[in-house]
């Protein structure tokens, strides 16, 4: 039998019986393979590195024992007969594709019951709530009575000259429902306060006012309602807003708040875009961006500018000659 000799880690190397006649001649070589000449010894053989290290024969009863213990492990586990599905060819449903109405047996389901469009529902239940909500309306604004009629004026024949056309009268200004429902009786009294003073009704001469609340009493919710007032409602006649363009300027940590208060919270992206409000927040950004906000905000025809006082003061000649 072949002695085998393992050459460090690689395959071994088996040396045949001088008298087995050799397939294969060796040279000659001076040089010893693990203590084999091959010019003595006969060829060298290749043979699988596992097999000349150990032989089944050397294992012991124990190593045994633990293989059958190994192999029984991975047995393939009892199955129970009758929860076998067993394949029946002379099934009518066998294949995957379309099945007609009433083949095999079976009854297509009913069709699931049509729903709503998602935001149908929300929005309708919002308007239907605004509608029902119970509250007292806020005019702002009433225009002057029209003048008596006069007299109708004779031509040179003495007849009737026909009066000129009625002058269109302007509309009066009052506060949206699903904005006025929400103020109480001090925020309903400052949003009056500001519309005179926004619109030069009051007796000191110029425009504008200061609106000093303590914390808490609605100061954001009276600005945003006079905010949108004016820049859908107008005191001119063919209903013109009073005013296109306006800037809030608040401390850079609540350029997002006054945002959502916007977008969000109080009037809705959906109510901005009908009356073609567009609404620009400019937070921490570059310069060049910054620049290119200020005047998207200057070229709109309407618009809201949501600045730090930082930044307003340093862009202001940025704005142009915007209407304010």
């Amino acid at each position: 039998m072949p002695s085998r000799v393992s050459l460090g880690g690689g395959p071994s190397v088996s040396a045949a019986p001088a008298d087995a006649a050799p397939p294969l001649r060796a040279r000659p070589s001076a040089i010893g393979l693990g203590g084999i000449n091959p010019a003595l010894d006969g060829p060298i053989v290749r043979s699988n590195f596992c097999g000349g290290l150990f032989s089944k024969d050397d294992l012991t009863p124990g190593m045994r024992a633990k293989v059958r213990d190994a192999h029984a492990a991975f047995k393939r586990p009892d199955q129970d007969a009758s929860k076998i599905q067993l394949f029946d060819p002379d099934r009518r449903n066998k294949t995957l594709g379309m099945v007609r109405p009433g083949a095999g047996g079976a009854r297509r389901p009913p069709p699931p019951p049509e729903l709503p469009p998602p935001d149908a529902a929300p929005e309708a239940a919002e308007e239907e709530a605004e509608e029902t909500a119970v509250f007292e309306p806020l005019e702002l604004w009433a225009p002057p009575p029209p003048p008596p009629p006069t007299e109708p004026e004779l031509d040179e024949h003495g007849a009737a000259v026909p009066p000129p056309p009625p002058e269109p009268q302007p509309t009066p200004v009052s506060v949206d429902p699903f904005l006025c429902k929400w103020l109480r009786s001090h925020q309903r009294e400052g949003t009056q306060f500001l519309f005179d003073c926004l619109m030069g009704m009051r007796d000191y001469e110029g425009y504008g006012c200061i609106l000093a609340d303590d914390m808490g009493l609605g100061k954001t919710l009276q600005s945003i309602t006079i905010l949108w007032t004016l820049m859908t409602q107008g005191i001119t006649a063919g209903a013109a807003p009073a005013v296109s363009h306006t800037i809030v300027a608040c401390p850079v940590s609540l350029v997002t708040n006054w945002e959502s208060e916007l977008t969000s919270k109080w009037i809705g992206e959906k109510r901005l875009r009908a009356k073609g409000i567009d609404v620009v927040a400019v937070a921490e950004a570059k310069k060049a961006e910054v620049k290119a906000m200020v005047r998207r905000f200057s070229y709109a025809r309407r618009s809201v500018l949501i600045i730090s006082c930082a930044s307003r003061s340093r862009f202001t000649d940025d704005l142009g000659e915007v209407d304010l």
